[in-house]
């Protein structure tokens, strides 16, 4: 994909973790992640698109409410919103980005940032949607850029001096 323009006369957001955000108005949507993933879907033909911004792949089971906090809920919710501004499914189309290996989870080398990126890879593959661009894994965290209106989408890796002490 060609790298994200700079905005100009655009609505910006800056994304927080556990939320999602779906327009239709042309927008730059930023984030920054460390084992976190961030998945964004954009509509080809309506020229719309979202992004989210999960911690953990799967809610729980002793989970007493879904949050979009993990990537089952995240994925899904995106998805729904853009049907709700009237995206048809076969054209939407999806960049992956973050599941920097930051925090260790489970006791054989397995990685939160590892998992997620899994998981979201598999999930949009169950639900059929493509993944057109993906910057994931490594040991930095990233930012992420992405234009509603064009698609464009990319990550720049932070300095390990401006992430130092971050969590995700």
């Amino acid at each position: 994909m060609p790298p994200v323009p700079e905005a100009t006369a655009l609505d910006q957001v800056f994304l927080l973790t556990e939320a999602f955000c779906c327009t239709e108005a042309p927008t730059l949507i930023t984030t920054t992640l460390g084992s976190c993933v961030a998945v964004c879907l954009w509509d080809c033909v309506r020229r719309s698109g979202g992004m989210n911004h999960f911690v953990l792949p799967r809610t729980p089971p002793e989970a007493c409410e879904r949050s979009l906090r993990y990537g089952d809920v995240a994925i899904d919710a995106l998805v729904r919103a853009m049907a709700e501004l009237g995206s048809r499914h076969k054209h939407l189309r999806a960049s992956v980005f973050g599941g920097a290996n930051v925090l260790p989870a489970g006791g054989e080398g397995l990685r939160i940032g590892s998992l997620n990126v899994r998981f979201a890879l598999d999930h949009l593959s169950s639900v059929r949607i493509p993944v057109m661009n993906r910057d994931t894994g490594g040991s930095r965290g990233m930012s992420v850029r992405f234009r509603t209106d064009t698609g464009a989408a990319e990550a720049r890796r932070l300095d390990r001096a401006r992430i130092e002490g971050a969590a995700a």
